[in-house]
């Protein structure tokens, strides 16, 4: 398992913690990895909890997104070595 701790400024009003953690899975019988990205966040003065929850939620899905297509990339590569980035 790895995993990432990341503090993030969005905003003057919006900071928040991002841990990404990567566990080694047999996926459909083929070795995968199941990326875990969970965050905490304050509601900044003026949002609501839900408002705050979808930024939130964007945020995670372009995420998942940018590593999903690196990741699709380096296997049509048949890449296994640590790339910079």
């Amino acid at each position: 398992m790895a995993s990432l701790k990341i503090y993030q400024t969005y905003h003057p009003h919006i900071t928040c913690w991002s841990i990404i953690s990567l566990h080694p899975e047999i996926i459909d019988g083929r070795p995968g990895t199941l990326v875990i990205e969970s965050f905490v966040m304050d509601v900044p003065e003026g949002n609501t909890k839900g408002e705050t929850c979808y930024f939130v939620e964007a945020l995670i899905k372009c995420n998942l997104k940018s590593l999903a297509k690196v990741s699709e990339a380096l296997a049509v590569q048949d890449r296994t070595e640590p790339i910079d980035l």
